[in-house]
């Protein structure tokens, strides 16, 4: 998990740069802006951020579902609603949340839904399609992104980020995967409990 240190001092970098909107919104009822694949996000990362000079750093891990919770979650209109709700509803998440609430005044609670434009903590949406959700932030130098995904033909869910500022031998970008492929699980936990019917 990411060092107590590390996110006191991300989150005070957020804090003192007045989060705002990065970049431009775009909302898809189809095709998906990061797809299901490395390569699609950066392609989407570097159109978004195409007036940075720097070239973003990009991953994705995916990790697959249960039949059972893959149809519960293809049940709903906008399943990229139930992923978001996941990722940030996880225990995993919440040590990071726990972290960063000192410094919010606002958009501390989790959203009902999470439209175009929504925020929450310092995330704000800027791809909302019904299989994927893409949230960005900033914070200081850094800038970044957050996506969620699923394919319910394959039965997998992924979960991608985009990061610019930081350059990519930065021993803070292993940190950073562990912690990634951490918060997938917490998201998968989370989604494969509330298709059982677990109340959460």
């Amino acid at each position: 998990f990411v060092e107590k240190g590390v996110m006191q001092q991300l989150a005070r970098s957020l804090h003192n740069s007045s989060t705002q909107l990065i970049g431009r919104r775009s909302i898809s009822r189809g095709a998906l802006s990061g797809g299901f694949s490395e390569e699609a996000l950066r392609c989407w990362a570097q159109n978004h951020w195409r007036d940075h000079q720097d070239e973003p750093y990009v991953d994705l891990f995916g990790s697959r579902l249960t039949r059972g919770c893959s149809l519960w979650l293809d049940s709903h209109q906008h399943p990229c609603n139930e992923l978001a709700h996941a990722f940030f509803g996880s225990a995993r998440f919440a040590p990071e949340r726990l972290l960063m609430t000192p410094f919010m005044t606002t958009y501390m609670r989790l959203p009902d839904t999470f439209i175009l434009g929504k925020r929450f903590l310092f995330w704000t949406v800027v791809v909302n399609a019904p299989h994927e959700i893409i949230l960005t932030w900033q914070g200081g130098n850094l800038q970044g992104a957050t996506m969620m995904s699923f394919d319910p033909r394959l039965q997998r869910v992924y979960h991608g980020n985009c990061l610019v500022g930081i350059p990519p031998s930065s021993a803070l970008i292993e940190l950073h995967r562990f912690y990634a492929q951490f918060l997938l699980e917490g998201m998968v936990h989370r989604l494969e409990k509330k298709s059982n019917g677990a109340v959460l």
